[in-house]
């Protein structure tokens, strides 16, 4: 074969897999477009086509009526939806919300469409002047600039402007398909009444399926006197005219009249966090004895000073006396007791994993006299409300940098606060979280919720209603631990468990009963942590005791966590690989033709020259 038709051919098979491959992305192919009514003039909302179901959603906010959305498909060619035939301009009024509709046409042709309604609330529109999400989702630092519409319940305009700079967040959370995202708008503004400010948060809650976890623990946290809690109110976004589910819009935590309101000068703000990540971003941080990280936020002081200060607050907190030595003050004389104990109680009441570790904040007021530091504000639940007889999340042993709450807890004046607030303020407000507020909160969010779940792949019948009776069983379970070993003071033991990770979890039980079940893992087994013994299944417990899991069999391999991964990701259709198939193929196939060519040739050259001798 001829080096000319070789490059024809291969330019022949590069457009094939081309015209493939951009058959394939539907979701980038000209189709129908909506518009609703928003403010004065319109929105164009983009459909979103689920390659596992191949269903085509129109995504729509609660505000939209469908005899006031408007269809357009331009010279894109003739539609049917069901057996309406699609014009341009047309209206919705011929159709039903979550009715399914057969589509004929040039794309997603044999595909079913829905229009789908969510919740009357917000609706956040966000486009990117790139109009795409690929280069700020290649990478979390990242930034794009944008153009922001905020429209009430009703798709009245409340805001619109530009922003800045549109950016990733999140460690963990930002592997999650669905992503959350710092906004910095052009100027300070007023979004949902939660006062004039520039920066803002859009949290994905990716990690939290029923979308509530971070709502109910702010406003839980701002009822109980916990200070400057995040403002925080739900919106269904759309990035660049695609629906992207629901969203919790939330202050950002900063120096700021709005939200931290303490003055700049003689002023902090830190968090504590782990390390790595901390030194992953490159940003400044101070770090105690104890290993104890914490970015700085914000701070008047030099560096030395506010290492000097938090020093001081460790001494204290972990003498005998409570005393640190080189200032000669109590522990109590350098921090806010009242806000550290309402911190305690909320990481603890709503087990928060992360609660003596990551995302917790600090800061001092510097109009306050006494300079004591306070704690708060809180931050980052959606991994909360899990394991109701996990206990004592704040007081584990073991735990490194994380050694202040424990020995707080151990603190008898500390303790006897604890359980005054517990019993004065966060008692009566789990029985109203525990009815009227989930209540609440499901009415509210069930239609967007629902859209959420389909557009993200976790959608269930009936999923909200599960979710909502979890956390409120969760909570009452919660309830009655605390109110037998706090409020009511029972005598009870603490079984504290470490697994072959260092996950350490701690269970409550009646002195003279017999150890729980332990979970088993294969080549693993349960020890005591003082004398190194297997753990005795059969005998009554009346101290307490620690169990570290070990390995027993010296073959067994180290386990591994099993990922279920999601039924859309393991069966996309086969088709959607065929562009990447098909050019090796070709090529394969191509060299196979070529040598057989060349080998051709060579033969017939060999048999020309044994005739001619």
């Amino acid at each position: 074969m001829g080096k000319s038709r070789i490059c024809i051919f291969i330019m022949t098979v590069l457009l094939v897999c081309t015209l493939l491959f951009l058959g394939n992305l539907e979701t980038e192919y000209p189709f129908v477009t909506a518009s609703i009514p928003a403010g004065d003039g319109t929105e164009t909302v983009k459909p979103w086509y689920d390659t596992y179901t191949g269903t085509v959603y129109f995504f729509l906010p609660g505000s939209a009526e469908l005899e006031d959305v408007t269809l357009h498909i331009g010279d894109k060619g003739a539609y049917f939806f069901g057996d309406i035939n699609i014009e341009d301009g047309m209206n919705c009024s011929g159709f039903q919300w979550d009715a399914r509709y057969d589509v004929e046409g040039p794309v997603y042709d044999g595909k079913e469409l829905v229009f789908v309604r969510s919740s009357r609330m917000p609706a956040m529109f966000l486009d990117l002047d790139s109009g795409s999400m690929d280069y700020l989702h290649e990478d979390k630092d990242h930034s794009e600039h944008g153009y922001l519409r905020l429209y009430d319940s009703d798709g009245e305009s409340l805001y619109q402007g530009e922003a800045n700079k549109v950016k990733g967040r999140g460690q963990s959370s930002w592997l999650e398909e669905k992503k959350s995202y710092n906004i910095s708008l052009r100027r300070d503004a007023d979004l949902l009444g939660m006062g004039s400010a520039q920066n803002w948060v859009l949290q994905a809650n990716s990690k939290d399926h029923s979308s509530i976890r971070n709502k109910m623990i702010f406003e839980f946290a701002d009822a109980a006197g916990l200070l400057y809690a995040p403002d925080c109110e739900w919106v269904d976004l759309y990035l660049n005219g695609e629906y992207a589910g629901l969203y919790l819009l939330t202050e950002r935590i900063e120096i700021h009249p709005e939200r931290v309101d303490i003055p700049e000068e003689n002023s902090f703000l830190v968090t504590k966090d782990g390390y790595w990540r901390i030194q992953e971003a490159n940003n400044p941080y101070i770090m105690t004895q104890t290993k104890a990280s914490l970015e700085i936020k914000y701070s008047d002081l030099d560096t030395q000073t506010l290492q000097h200060m938090f020093q001081s607050v460790e001494n204290a907190i972990l003498s005998a006396d409570g005393i640190d030595s080189a200032s000669g003050k109590h522990w109590s004389e350098l921090i806010d007791m009242e806000s550290w104990v309402n911190k305690y109680l909320i990481e603890e009441v709503f087990g928060n994993m992360d609660g003596q570790h990551l995302s917790q904040y600090y800061y001092l007021d510097g109009s306050r006299e006494d300079e004591r530091i306070s704690a708060g504000p809180v931050w980052d639940y959606d991994l909360a409300v899990q394991d109701a007889y996990n206990a004592y999340h704040m007081s584990k042993p073991d735990n490194g940098d994380s050694r202040w709450q424990p020995a707080l807890f151990a603190n008898e004046t500390f303790f006897a606060c604890l359980q005054r607030n517990y019993a004065t303020v966060f008692r009566p407000l789990l029985e109203e979280t525990m009815g009227l507020v989930l209540d609440g909160y499901a009415g509210y969010i069930r239609e967007s919720h629902n859209s959420d779940s389909l557009r993200w792949g976790y959608w269930a019948e009936g999923r909200l209603n599960d979710e909502i009776q979890e956390i409120r069983q969760y909570l009452q379970q919660r309830a009655e631990l605390f109110d037998r070993i706090w409020t009511n003071e029972e005598n009870h033991i603490r079984i504290t468990l470490v697994d072959w990770q260092g996950g350490v979890f701690v269970r409550i039980q009646e002195p003279g009963t017999l150890l729980p079940e332990l979970e088993a893992t294969d080549g693993y087994g349960w020890f005591r942590d003082t004398d190194g013994c297997p753990a005795d299944s059969t005998g009554l417990l009346y101290e307490d005791v620690t169990l570290r899991q070990r390995k027993t069999d010296p073959e067994a391999p180290v386990p591994t966590e099993i990922v279920e991964e999601e039924a859309y990701d393991a069966e996309l259709p086969l088709r959607r690989y065929l562009p990447m198939l098909i050019l090796p193929v070709a090529l394969v196939v191509l060299v196979a033709v070529d040598r057989e060519k060349y080998h051709g040739n060579t033969r017939y050259r060999e048999k020309e020259k044994t005739q001619q001798h």
